[in-house]
């Protein structure tokens, strides 16, 4: 409403100021008309001449030379004409101009007429310089080109106050405007790296870049959801945990899936098993890639009933109770396998009639007397110096218990060698090869029994010679020098006259910088997971709490910085007072 009246006001005196020009032209002519009749009375008509004379012809009047009051008039008039926008302060009330006319000594009426020209001069260049401003305004896209534009219109003493004000209001919408722009930019491109981010979150596969307080996390916290339109940052976090839950089930799948492919023990194949209780932890939801919960049930379902079948076939052919076989091992066929998960050439059929064979061979006289070992044999063998010294183990299980049998008949005399030709070489190799068959699985046990003995030498390092399985180290790092110390401010005593630093030890804080040392010494820092990287910082921070002297604290960075950073010292056998911290690791690190 003020900005209303202002623009009125204007108007009104711009009329005025018209109708006071107009009203002093018509007093110029005036002015001029009494000019003339002025001159015409200094010069009166003459007297008739008696004396009658010829009217000689007329002579032309003499043009009038100008006056130094018309000079200067014309003058100070010109300068006004002329005056452009740079200069437009000298048109100003009271400024150059004004008071050359003011002091020019010209009459009056000149003296007004050459106000009014001026002034009428300084309206016009004002309006010009106001569509100037105007255009400059609509123009600049930058704030703080239009403050410094504002400062200087708000100084300006050409225009007037009712063009000032229009333009600095013209200023306040053109900077709200780019504000608004602005802004719209902003929230487009907030949008846009929200989307982005989102699509990162769906395809990411590495899960320690999905933790809590991790990779995203921090991309997500600089993002400001004022500037999002339709989008929540909530919505990110939760994709994030989804997406994390996602990869450890397809992670737990996959772990399971392997683990049935290796595993013999029907004991981890039974519904009371860890097997199963991990199994029933998968949420179908969360699994891709067609993996299915049903998979996994059918294939340690699978597992179980063909090594049960299998564990059944060898002690059918070993047992030597006719009756155990007729009641107990039929039963138990009969009662625990499933014919619809086993694989050929596999069958209930089938182990029915290995069941019957063996049933049959019990019921057969024995040839020979069993001595009180029953694994022991009453062979009739006279030569053994004929048998090879080196037993054949190329070639499947048939062809390496043929060849046993025929070194075996070379140690026999002629008369058992008749003797042995005439029994059935079926019936023997099936004799040897259900023999050969117990001593290889317990040969199998032994071996398995040897082999976790040795893991955990290897787990307590009581081997020498042996070394952990390290994540690889970056080719391209370049080790420092020492591990990183940290120094007191510059200080003065009778111990440090000349107040160089001196290093102190901070528990936490030096083995904070030992780790950041290590990451980034790794060829993939991905591989190592935030919450095994502070797990650990926290064990070696427990170590060094146990020393109580600075040099032995010195002394235990030193060994840390070696054995993660540079790795130049071999913690399993090198240093016996830090070897417990890191067999606290169950992580490869």
């Amino acid at each position: 409403m003020a900005f209303k009246q202002a623009y009125i006001q204007y108007l009104t005196e711009q009329l005025q100021k018209e109708a006071e020009e107009a009203t002093d032209s018509n007093e110029n002519d005036e002015f001029e008309e009494t000019n003339e009749n002025e001159a015409d009375q200094t010069n009166p008509t003459p007297l008739p001449d008696p004396t009658p004379k010829p009217n000689p012809s007329p002579l032309p009047s003499p043009t009038p030379l100008p006056t130094p009051t018309d000079n200067l008039f014309k003058r100070l008039q010109k300068e006004i004409e002329e005056t452009q926008i740079e200069n437009a302060i000298n048109l100003v009330d009271n400024k150059t101009i004004g008071q050359k006319i003011k002091n020019s000594k010209l009459k009056n009426n000149q003296i007004d007429q050459l106000q009014k020209i001026r002034g009428k001069r300084l309206r016009q260049l004002q309006g010009e310089l106001y569509e100037d401003n105007v255009n400059l305004i609509n123009r600049l896209d930058n704030v703080n080109n239009l403050n410094r534009l504002f400062d200087n219109i708000n100084s300006n003493q050409v225009m007037t106050l009712i063009q000032i004000s229009m333009l600095l209001q013209l200023i306040k919408k053109q900077k709200e405007k780019l504000h608004e722009l602005r802004k719209q930019q902003i929230v487009a491109l907030s949008n846009k790296i929200y989307d982005e981010l989102k699509n990162n979150i769906r395809n990411e596969r590495i899960i320690s870049r999905l933790d809590d307080k991790g990779y995203y996390d921090s991309i997500i916290g600089e993002i400001r959801e004022n500037f999002l339109t339709n989008r929540k940052l909530a919505y990110l976090h939760q994709l994030k945990r989804f997406q994390s839950d996602k990869l450890q089930a397809d992670a737990l799948f996959n772990t399971l899936s392997e683990i049935l492919d290796f595993t013999k023990d029907l004991e981890e194949l039974t519904n009371k098993s860890q097997i199963t209780s991990d199994i029933q932890k998968l949420n179908q939801s969360l699994l891709t890639n067609e993996r299915y919960i049903d998979q996994l049930d059918k294939k340690k379902k699978t597992h179980y009933h063909n090594n049960l079948y299998d564990n059944v076939e060898v002690a059918i052919n070993i047992e030597t109770e006719i009756k155990k076989l007729q009641n107990d091992w039929k039963i138990k066929i009969d009662a625990e396998i499933d014919q619809i998960f086993l694989l050929p050439p596999r069958s209930i059929e089938k182990i029915h009639q290995i069941l019957e064979v063996r049933i049959a061979t019990l019921q057969k006289p024995t040839k020979r007397p069993l001595s009180e070992d029953s694994d022991e044999e009453n062979f009739p063998t006279r030569l053994p110096n004929n048998a090879k010294p080196v037993r054949n183990a190329n070639g499947n299980i048939n062809v390496q218990i043929s060849f046993i049998v025929d070194e075996y008949k070379r140690t026999l005399n002629a008369d058992d060698k008749k003797k042995f030709n005439r029994i059935k070489m079926d019936y023997d190799d099936k004799f040897l090869l259900t023999k050969y068959t117990k001593r290889k699985i317990e040969d199998v046990k032994v071996l398995i029994k040897n082999i976790d003995d040795y893991i955990w030498l290897m787990s307590t390092k009581k081997i020498k010679g042996t070394k952990r399985n390290r994540l690889e180290k970056d080719p391209k790092y370049k080790d420092p020098a020492q591990y990183p110390i940290l120094f007191n401010p510059e200080k003065f005593s009778f111990s440090n006259p000349l107040g160089f630093p001196e290093e102190y030890i901070d528990d936490k804080e030096n083995i904070k910088q030992i780790i950041i040392q290590y990451q980034q010494s790794l060829k993939n820092q991905s591989e190592i997971s935030t919450d095994n990287l502070e797990k650990m910082q926290n064990f070696l921070i427990n170590g060094i709490k146990t020393y109580n002297i600075d040099d032995d604290k010195k002394e235990y960075l030193h060994k840390i910085f070696k054995i993660l950073v540079t790795r130049k010292l071999d913690d399993i056998e090198d240093d016996d007072d830090i070897n417990n911290v890191f067999d606290s690791l169950n992580f490869t690190f």
